[in-house]
């Protein structure tokens, strides 16, 4: 057997580099802990400039983890949610039973958008409405919670629903004693042999002008029972669109003359799925699409063109005009409440400036959404969709 021979140089050079390598190591692992240190610092510093602001914020904020249970919530939530003093567990439980959520916890929680508009109503002792809304932190199937953003809304709310009394009250005190005149001067219109022709001219002017003031009323009346699309209460019927067409044709044909080229292929309506909808409030959005074409368009030949396009999951219901346009700064104004254009570019006709604010919020309570496209000279269209399932 062979001995191998002792040799101290070489086990000195390796002792040596083990020796440096053990350093390098020791470094290596010093600077890791600089490291950590600072970001461990880091992290607090950003820790606490977050629960600071959290604390601070006038809206209230509360955080909960996926199953609703409350992780953080700050001293603005806790005096809207009154639980200033009161030992807070899930967001199910700190609102039961005083308030009302639309939509309710679990529906948000188990909600497919990132994002989900909420309000809680308490009525005692005194009216409160919060409103706010819930971002999902995260996505499936990591989601880490949610974030509940809410402020009072209980002044805007309660100006809303005045708003809408006043609209409801003035509507109808204005129909009574319009539908009487609206009578006697169609009495008056079959008896017209004792009257001269000045007098049959302003016969006719005043029964045209009650009907026009006729039809706004009806519109108010309308529009103020659908002002919130949350609140509307859908009669939803299994309904052609062929059938609304039609509908909302016959509804607007008294603006509809000879001056109007009203486009649409029935074939291509009937070739489409049965819906289920409100017929008669989508009817009327359609309407209003059909009377603004034609009440806004001062070409001498107005073009019309009503068009029914089928996608995956939606149909999509337009009105092309070949009226003046609408200016980019206007377009996203347009669906307000009492808003109209200027009247240079609209040959700005009697209104209120609701029918748009109306399809609006009935194609929403549907689950739809409204949208246009302009160019200035050439024309509008506007479009709803609605969804299929």
């Amino acid at each position: 057997m062979r001995l191998r021979r002792h040799d101290p140089a070489r086990q000195s050079r390796r002792g040596a580099k083990l020796l440096e390598e053990a350093e390098g190591l020791a470094r290596a692992f010093s600077e890791l802990a600089a490291a950590n240190t600072v970001l461990t610092e880091t992290l607090q510093a950003e820790k606490e400039k977050f629960a600071s602001i959290f604390h601070d914020t006038q809206e209230g904020l509360v955080l909960t983890d996926r199953e609703g249970r409350i992780l953080m919530i700050n001293p603005a939530a806790r005096a809207l949610l009154g639980r200033q003093a009161r030992a807070v567990e899930t967001l199910q439980k700190t609102l039961a039973p005083e308030h009302l959520s639309r939509p309710g916890i679990p529906e948000i929680l188990s909600s497919a958008a990132r994002t989900v508009a909420f309000e809680w109503e308490r009525r005692d002792p005194k009216l409160l409405i919060l409103a706010g809304v819930a971002d999902r932190l995260g996505t499936e199937p990591e989601i880490a919670g949610y974030l509940f953003i809410f402020h009072d809304a209980t002044i805007e709310k309660r100006g809303e629903m005045l708003s809408r009394d006043f609209l409801s009250l003035v509507s109808h005190k204005l129909r009574t004693p319009l539908a009487a005149a609206l009578g006697f001067l169609e009495i008056i219109k079959r008896n017209t042999e004792s009257l001269s022709a000045e007098q049959r001219v302003a016969l006719s002017k005043a029964q045209s002008e009650s009907e026009r003031l006729r039809r706004l009323v009806e519109k108010l009346i309308a529009f103020s029972t659908v002002q919130s699309p949350e609140n509307i209460v859908l009669e939803r019927l299994e309904t052609s669109l062929s059938e609304v067409v039609d509908c909302a044709i016959t509804s607007a044909g008294g603006i509809v003359d000879d001056s109007v080229v009203l486009k649409w292929d029935p074939q291509s309506c009937a070739a489409m799925p049965t819906m289920s909808v409100d017929l008669l409030l989508i009817k009327e959005v359609l309407a209003n699409l059909i009377e603004n074409a034609v009440k806004f368009n001062p070409a001498p030949r107005r073009l019309v063109e009503i068009s029914v396009v089928k996608d995956e999951s939606y149909v999509r219901i337009s009105v092309r005009d070949n009226g003046p346009g609408i200016p980019g700064e206007e377009q996203a104004k347009l669906f307000r409440k009492f808003y109209q254009v200027d009247e240079y570019f609209t040959c700005q006709a009697p209104g209120f400036g609701l029918g748009l604010a109306f399809a609006k919020n009935v194609v929403e309570a549907h689950g739809g959404a409204v949208g246009m496209t302009s160019e200035v000279g050439i024309g509008s269209e506007f479009f709803f969709t609605l969804p299929l399932a």
